[in-house]
């Protein structure tokens, strides 16, 4: 069980890796506009709450959502 949850862990830590670095690549270039555009947050949130599950393989823990979010701009 310790073996797997370190794996939970390292998996993590990765996806919060390439967060970071993402951000910090578009901090990178301040004199390009960033374009605005419409956003929905429900289904963005469904996205990636769907490529997290594997966080919860394996284990008793559970995770829900509730879905009362619109759009963005």
């Amino acid at each position: 069980m310790a073996a797997y949850s370190m794996v939970s862990i390292d998996r993590a830590s990765l996806a919060m890796k390439h967060l970071t670095e993402t951000l910090l690549w578009l901090n990178h270039e301040p004199d390009i506009p960033i374009r605005a555009e419409k956003v929905d947050l429900s289904e963005l949130i469904r996205e990636l709450a769907g490529e997290m599950t594997y966080l919860l393989a394996g284990t008793t823990s559970r995770a829900s959502r509730q879905e009362s979010i619109g759009s963005l701009w």
